[in-house]
């Protein structure tokens, strides 16, 4: 323990710090603390001196009236089986700081390099739930707070029906509606930009997966959240409120029994207001397997989707959209390339190719386009020499249906009949058609 202390008609200033502290003697608690600093000064001008061999100097603006506290320690409870563990450097600091030109109190509370777990039971079987690499900054002030989260993982063990793995979160935040920057140690933030004044953002990487019996789910990817809240415009008293959602890299699953649904390469980004909401999603591919009789593949899907009414773009997590053209102001889209394939013992039909939806609203007049490219599609009656077999390949068109009627243009490119299964004629029939 070392410490120095200084006195004066204004009020105290000095230091303390403690090697170690441990706390042992008592049934589930553990307390292990190193590294404790006690730091103050309440005269309100700068002051420094060296007191023995401690050494402070206060001299800074937010050091003229302040309190504050820094340790590293351990600390576990274990109450009925359940055990609780939290660990990290711990700072607390109390200090007056100019805001805007006045003297307003300040609050900041960090941790760094902290974890914390919870486990039911003892052992490496034990359900737990633990997050580690924490490391964070909160700034209280009269005015609402800021802060900063990060965790490097979280990880739910051991709980029969659910397994989570989480990276790289972070919580980030500015309740202020002004400037609000701070740092304690090796964290700091600074939210200083407009877009910055008054939000709320998440950030997580991770994996889902729960499990029931025969049926199992999983979602993984990096999903955010964001809500902003922008300053009011000339002669408006609120501001708007912008809401940002995304994923990249994302996938999900879904199985019951052998019977499966999946959908991997998600991506995308929407931005909603008062106005309405705008965006983009991707998926690389999507297919069902385990179904007798039914094979399905989706490559390449999309929707774009912007009923603002206005022009609209943005970007987030990886995707971008911009929606300028007046057609896309009021508009949903939708598209993906299908492989489909069904059988029965009489029966077998597929269906394969591109296709696109889109109903947009321009001029007050809405329409629906229907688009197809490259689809080719068959149908089976019987098989092998007791079988005949419709192909229809090649079919390209585009068909507009306004409020009322319908326009558009439909090629194939051909139209066949033969066995059922070959490449053979029906003999005795000559039946073909091309270029339609």
């Amino acid at each position: 323990v070392n410490g120095g202390l200084l006195t004066s008609s204004s009020g105290l200033a000095g230091k303390l710090t403690i090697g170690g502290v441990t706390v042992t003697g008592f049934t589930g608690l553990g307390l292990t603390l190193s590294d404790i600093s006690l730091e103050f000064n309440t005269t309100g001008v700068a002051v420094a001196a060296t007191v023995g061999t401690t050494t402070f100097d206060y001299s800074a603006p937010n050091r003229l009236n302040f309190k504050a506290i820094r340790g590293t320690g351990m600390a576990s409870l274990s109450v009925g089986g359940v055990t609780a563990e939290v660990a990290g450097t711990f700072t607390f600091d109390r200090a007056v700081e100019t805001v805007n030109g006045l003297p307003s109190p300040v609050i900041k509370a960090a941790v760094e390099n902290g974890s914390v777990s919870f486990a039911l039971g003892s052992g490496a079987s034990a359900p737990s739930i633990r997050a580690t690499g924490i490391n964070g900054l909160f700034l209280l002030t009269g005015k609402g707070a800021a802060g900063s989260l990060a965790v490097g993982t979280i990880t739910v063990s051991n709980i029969p029906g659910i397994t989570v793995n989480a990276s790289d979160v972070l919580l980030q935040f500015n309740t202020t509606n002004d400037v609000a920057q701070a740092t304690v140690g090796t964290v700091s933030f600074d939210y200083s930009t407009p877009d910055r004044l008054r939000f709320f953002a998440i950030r997580v990487t991770g994996t889902v997966t729960l499990t029931a019996g025969s049926i199992a789910a999983e979602v993984s990817g990096t999903f955010g959240f964001e809500k902003v809240t922008l300053s009011p415009a000339a002669g408006a008293t609120t501001g708007t409120s912008v809401i940002t959602v995304f994923v990249a890299n994302g996938a999900t699953s879904l199985s019951v029994g052998s019977v499966s649904v999946s959908a991997t390469g998600i991506n995308g980004a929407f931005i909603a207001d008062a106005a309405g909401v705008a965006g983009k999603l991707t998926v690389g591919s999507m297919a069902l397997t385990g179904v007798s009789g039914v094979t399905l593949a989706v490559t390449e899907t999309r929707l774009l989707i912007n009923n603002t009414k206005q022009a609209r773009s943005g970007s987030a997590g990886g995707t971008e959209f911009n929606f300028s053209d007046p057609a896309q102001f009021d508009f949903i889209a939708v598209g993906g390339t299908l492989d489909l394939a069904l059988a029965t013992p009489a029966v077998t039909a597929t269906l394969s190719g591109t296709f696109d939806f889109q109903k947009a609203t321009v001029g007050g007049a809405t329409q629906i386009l229907v688009a197809v490219n490259n689809v080719r599609t068959t149908l089976a009656v019987g098989s092998g020499g007791s079988g005949i077999e419709a192909i229809f390949d090649n079919i390209n068109g585009l068909l507009v249906v306004p409020g009322g009627g319908i326009a558009g243009s439909l090629s194939v490119g051909s139209v066949s009949l033969k066995l059922a299964g070959s490449t053979s004629i029906i003999p005795g029939l000559t039946f073909s058609l091309t270029d339609l």
